[in-house]
């Protein structure tokens, strides 16, 4: 074997040192090159972006409306997302047109309803309404509107109104649960303590009472109930309220406060003195005295001649289309004891 030049061995040194140094590099560049490539596809953005539906898949048609719904209102259950539209699957799960989102996974509304839905809205007693193209919700015809209720707990649509009425009058109060809720039935209360049919039934002396409790249409159709007391008396005054109840629970209406005007103020003035006593006196003196309207809150007299049919008598103070004894007791007895302790009456 012959020796190589000096030359010719430094050079074949140096290129093996060359292409040792040569390989490094390059792993190193391409060391470097993979991180700058792959890290930030890895990194998660802390500025806002789209989601894909938490990897929960969304609807198989499009979505028309959504909206904010807590089910219980105060209750424990926690606002859910409810969505409408012309879909019939949600997440995969099946969902007619109305489906809601708790945050992990969309279910459905029984059996949702048969088109598309184009609103939807909250009720104040929470109550969720559906506004579309469907004529039918769940098992009930509901032509373009529906409302879902999550307890079938009624509750008031129309509240009983204060009323100040005259003594001998007949009082009627009124109050209507929301439609669509079954086997409701009603109990009124004055100052607390349940009403009872008959006569004396709201207050010891009082008018007679009917309508004070028991069933209403079911489901309840929007038919008011009805509170009447014939002949009402001073003594029923107070503070009335409706219980309407089913075997989900109960809704108690506002107070309707029953006021009664003074029956003893003749010239009905707003104020008791005696003009009217002297005004009464006279009129029972004297039948050709123009009769009622006036304070004693006389009754029509049906069969009496003109007007006194329509209008009643201004002295008959009890109410009977007759004059006698009793009317004239009964206002200056009526008169002395508002004079002296005033309930009904403005001493002026």
């Amino acid at each position: 074997m012959s020796a190589q030049p000096v030359g010719t061995a430094l050079f074949l040194q140096l290129n093996s040192s060359y292409s040792t140094l040569s390989r490094v590099l390059r792993h190193v560049l391409c060391s470097v090159l993979m991180l700058a490539c792959v890290t930030p596809a890895q990194a998660q953005p802390c500025g806002g972006q789209w989601l894909p539906g938490e990897g929960i898949p969304g609807m198989n048609e499009a979505v028309y409306a959504t909206t904010m719904w807590d089910p219980d209102g105060a209750g424990p259950q926690p606002a859910v997302l409810v969505a409408g539209g012309n879909f019939t699957t949600a997440g995969g799960v099946g969902a007619n047109h109305i489906a809601r989102w708790d945050g992990t996974a969309w279910s459905a509304f029984d059996t949702g309803v048969s088109n598309e839905v184009r609103a939807l809205a909250m009720l104040p007693s929470g109550d969720l309404v559906a506004g579309g193209n469907f004529i039918t919700a769940g098992p009930n015809v509901s032509a373009y509107v529906a409302r879902w209720t999550y307890t079938n707990i009624p509750w008031v649509a129309v509240q009983p109104t204060a009323q100040t009425v005259a003594a001998g009058t007949t009082l009627d109060l009124t109050a209507t649960p929301a439609n669509g809720y079954s086997n409701v039935a009603v109990q009124w209360r004055r100052n607390g303590v349940p009403v009872v049919d008959g006569p004396s039934g709201a207050s010891p002396g009082g008018g007679t009472v009917a309508g004070a409790s028991g069933p209403l249409p079911s489901p309840t159709i929007g038919t008011p109930a009805t509170l009447t007391i014939t002949d009402a008396q001073a003594s029923d005054a107070g503070s009335y309220s409706a219980v309407f109840s089913n075997d989900c629970g109960s809704a108690t209406t506002t107070v309707a406060t029953v006021a009664f005007t003074c029956a003893v103020d003749f010239n009905a003035d707003g104020f008791l003195n005696q003009e009217d006593l002297g005004g009464y006196l006279t009129a029972f003196l004297d039948e050709s005295l123009p009769p009622g309207p006036s304070g004693t809150n006389s009754a029509p007299c049906p069969g009496e001649p003109a007007p006194y049919d329509t209008l009643g008598y201004a002295a008959d103070f009890n109410r009977d289309c007759s004059f006698n004894q009793e009317d004239l007791g009964g206002f200056i007895t009526e008169y002395f004891a508002e004079s002296e302790n005033p309930t009904n009456c403005i001493p002026g």
